[in-house]
């Protein structure tokens, strides 16, 4: 069941039956300014199958809701077998939601019908002995900031243009690539640094200049974060696991000082 409130119409809608009978195993939610998205997968072990007769395994599918409407505007499967779990989506200011459905791959979605196509990021192909996600983040810009942590890669992509990169950097591998907060890295308000967590053996923050993919400032005490943050004014916002402390620095990477909070943080809002 789907039900939602829209905060400026003050308007509640639903329940309403998402029949991916007969239980949901996940769902992913994200929306623009005037239709819901909801991706779903059915339960694989409440379908009935058995040993000698398995079920085919459930398809993942995506419905699109008009705000206020108990009926999808259009409802269908996803290409192939993709998992529903806590990849990210973003809407895209060309029409399309995005969807990274592997480390290197984004699956789109046309807003008004659901058809879809399937790109390859290559810059962020390879393997490694551990898991390796990829984040994503929507600029003000409209583009897209991908860093895959656990290869040491970041690029920034335009989904308007198939995805075409307008930079790519290579960085070392830091300490907490694959736990605690999602976002390794982060570009700041006028798109010009990316910052990320630093190397395995330094630790701190790295910054690279865009323009050239070049290292142009690092600071560090020997602290491993586990995640980085921007806020509105353009300082970062970085969490230690080990101490359970937050740290702020500025846009030149100036350490502002930290409160440690005793608790852990798995995700900045």
């Amino acid at each position: 069941m789907l039900a939602y409130f829209d905060s400026e119409s003050s308007l509640f809608t639903g329940p309403v039956n998402l029949n991916n009978s007969p239980s949901l195993a996940n769902a992913r939610i994200v929306a623009d300014d005037s239709s819901v998205y909801v991706f779903t997968v059915a339960e694989y072990a409440a379908l009935g199958g058995s040993k000698e007769s398995p079920a085919p395994y459930p398809m993942t599918h995506i419905w699109a809701y008009d705000f206020g409407a108990q009926s999808p505007k259009y409802q269908v499967a996803t290409s192939t077998y993709w998992p529903v779990n806590m990849e990210p989506i973003v809407v895209n200011s060309n029409g399309t939601v995005a969807r990274l459905v592997a480390p290197d791959t984004i699956e789109s979605y046309t807003t008004t019908n659901g058809s879809s196509s399937l790109d390859t990021i290559a810059f962020l192909t390879g393997s490694s002995a551990k898991p390796t996600p990829t984040t994503m983040q929507r600029q003000s810009s409209g583009k897209l900031l991908l860093v895959r942590a656990g290869l040491g890669r970041a690029t920034l992509v335009d989904p308007t243009s198939n995805f075409t990169p307008s930079w790519e950097i290579t960085f070392e591998r830091p300490k907490y690539y694959n736990a605690g907060i999602p976002t390794k890295g982060v570009l700041s308000v006028d798109g010009s640094k990316f910052y990320v967590l630093g190397s395995q053996s330094v630790g701190g923050i790295a910054a690279f200049d865009v323009s050239t993919g070049q290292m142009v400032e690092a600071a560090s005490d020997g602290t491993h974060f586990s995640g980085l943050a921007l806020n509105q004014s353009g300082q970062l916002i970085a969490y230690s696991p080990d101490s359970q402390a937050v740290s702020l620095y500025n846009p030149q990477l100036a350490y502002l000082g930290k409160e440690v909070i005793d608790i852990y943080v798995s995700e900045f809002y």
